[in-house]
This record gives C-alpha cells, structure tokens and sequence, in this order.
C-alpha cells in the first residue's frame, strides 16, 4: 500500500491559488453552519478521533489506522424535511461513501472513494476524492472535490490529525470553493473512558473557526458527547456564530446507535436539526492512540469448515477459514506489534475431544508468534 502515501503526498504538493471565491451565506442565519457539500458528521467528530468509516467525511488518513471493516448509515432532519442521508462503508486502506445533502436552497449529491496508508509507524496520510452533483442551473454546479489529511498517534493517550480541505481549488456557482486546512489534537487523560478534543480551521481571509468537546463512557456500551464551535466566518453584529453539538451512542456489541441535536447558542431557537447514525463494525480493531499497534479478536463457540450461522447442535456455528484469514491477516502486517486473543468456550468435535478446525486454529495463532 505504499502508492497510497505517495499519492497522498504528491497531492498535498498541488499550489494553492490564493483567495477563493465564497458561497455567499446570510448574515443573520438561524440555521446550523456547515461548509458547502460537508456532513454534519464533522460538528461532532475531530480530525484526531475519527478512524472509522465516518474518516471518510472527516479525516481519510483515519482509514489506515484502523484494523476492523466499519459502516454507517445516518439522516439529518430539519425544518420538516430529510436535510442529509449519508453511507459509508470502510476497510484498512479504502472506504466508499455517498451524502445527499439539502441546503434548503440546492440538493447534492456526493460519492465519495478514500484511500489511507501508513509512512511511518503510527503516522498516517490519506486522500478522498468526491464527486458532486447539484441541482443548481449552473454549468459549474458539479464540483469535484480533492481532501488530503494526515494523522499521528505516537503514544497511547496522544493523537494528532489535520485535514486539506478543497486543495484542487474546484470551482462552483461562479466562484471557488475556499482552500482551507483543520488541524487538532485529542487526549485521553490516563484513560480509556474520556477523550478530549479540539481543533481549528483556518481559511484564507477569515479569523480562524475553533471547536471543542468531548466524550465519555458512562458505563460499558453507552458514551455521552458533546461539541462547543466558534465559527468567525459567519457574524451577527460583530459577534461570532455559535453552536453545541450533543448526542449519545449506545452501542451493542460490533454495532450502535448515535443520537446527535445542533442548537445555536444566542438569539432565537427557532430551528430544530437532529440525527440519528447506525455504526458497525467488525472485530480486530487497533487500540485508539495506541504507540504499538495490537489487534484483538474473539475465538468461541462451534467452526465449520464451509460458511457459518448454522445451527449445530443447538448452537449457532461460526465461519473456520472467517477466522483464519483475519488471523493470517494480523501475522502478515507489519505494523502489528501483538495479539490480544479473547477465548470463550470452543466446541470440540463429534468424535473426539479436539477437532481438526480447532488445531486449524491453534496452528494459526502458533504462526503467528513464529511471525514475532
């Protein structure tokens, strides 16, 4: 995969072209601020703590350092109307996604393919390249959209991340859309159940934008989150727009469910925009901040050696050669430094206490401490 970084580099190396043409935005809008053709999934995500699928619309050097395939699938509602639908699938390396988006004065539509890869150990660099298609009677109403992000994590509790925004400085609607650069960092102080983020965004012409958070994990399976953002570009009066962003995720298991709400902070309420994201994911996954990389995964219950989620024996059986490739998988990367293997009870065999898939398996793990 090092074609990736090399990508990701000779991109990042395009000029900017100086001041961009800006989407006209009201001045005393009541609505929620987000960038033309961006999600909203960025008001509550960072680009330090982002490295799922939703590194897609955040921070694409995110699919790199993550080890499990991940997916979302969420909707945004606002003055009575489907404001945003997004999808996004993601592996180690790739993640596809797509975004409607309705502003109120234009629909869009956005696909979306990224590409992440690992220069060094702990430091990651990403593309995303997005298509987009409005329904504006323009003839430069399409955009197509280059993103180059990069993200660090040398030490367990420190990740340091930043995004190009625009950086082929595409036009549209008789303008450009404006270059623009968001770098952050998030903590965990000494542990795992608070991450702590912030970030700013800088464009050309304008006071730098500011967004804080954080989230918690109030108990096993459920994380309150919240976001404060400072946005300068847009000013009522002399003061700079506001906004908290708060939400929960309950998850079970591989798969959860977020509940977001944006609110202005000043002036009238009058609007409501509130959303509802469906995340998934597989075992295997890198540790958050971690400096070494370990990988985790789960062994139990009944193999069989062609497919799974069959019942046997009053038990659902489990895929063999499933598990065997991501077990080959983490012996064959090299940036897996140690595997984190969870054994529950393990079926054995019709005939005997041990069966053939189970040396399979034992035979895959004793690989992988030959492998270092």
């Amino acid at each position: 995969m090092r074609v990736i970084p090399i990508l990701s580099i000779l991109i990042i190396l395009v000029p900017f072209s100086g001041p961009a043409g800006q989407i006209p935005t009201p001045a005393d809008t009541l609505g929620p601020v987000t960038p033309a053709f961006l999600s909203d999934i960025p008001m509550y995500r960072f680009v330090a703590d982002a490295d799922d699928a939703s590194a897609l619309f955040v921070n694409p050097a995110g699919l790199a350092a993550r080890w499990d395939n991940s997916w979302l699938l969420g909707g945004i509602y606002q003055f009575d109307r489907l404001a945003e639908f997004s999808t996004a699938a993601a592996g180690r390396h790739v993640g596809i996604g797509y975004l409607y988006d309705d502003t109120g004065s234009y629909k869009s539509r956005a696909y979306t393919i990224g590409l992440g890869g690992t220069l060094l150990p702990g430091f990651h660099v990403g593309t995303s390249l997005r298509w987009n298609h409005t329904d504006l009677p323009l003839d430069d109403r399409s955009p197509f959209v280059v993103d180059v992000g990069f993200l660090n994590r040398p030490h367990r509790y420190i990740s340091i991340g930043g995004i190009f925004r625009n950086v082929n400085n595409p036009r549209f609607a008789g303008g450009r859309l404006d270059e623009s650069f968001t770098g952050g960092i998030s903590l965990r102080p000494l542990t795992e159940r608070v991450t702590l983020s912030g970030q700013g965004t800088f464009v050309d012409g304008t006071k730098p934008g500011w967004q804080f958070g954080g989230r918690i994990s109030v108990v096993p399976g459920v994380e309150l989150y919240g976001t404060y953002m400072r946005n300068h570009a847009i000013e009522t009066s002399g003061d700079p727009y506001e906004e908290f962003t708060a939400g929960v995720a309950v998850s079970t298991g591989r798969n959860g469910t977020r509940y977001i709400g944006r609110s202005r902070i000043g002036g009238e309420y009058d609007y409501g925009r509130y959303g509802m994201l469906f995340e998934g994911s597989r075992s295997m996954e890198e540790s958050i901040f971690a400096g070494e990389r370990f990988a985790e995964t789960a062994v139990g219950g009944d193999y069989l050696d062609e497919g799974g989620s069959m019942v046997l024996m009053g038990k659902r059986s489990n895929d063999l050669h499933a598990l065997l490739r991501e077990l080959k998988s983490v012996r064959e990367d090299p940036d897996i430094r140690g595997l984190l293997l969870e054994i529950k009870p393990l079926g054995g065999s019709f005939i005997g206490p041990v069966s053939a898939n189970l040396y399979e398996i034992r035979r895959a793990v004793e690989r992988i401490r030959e492998a270092g």
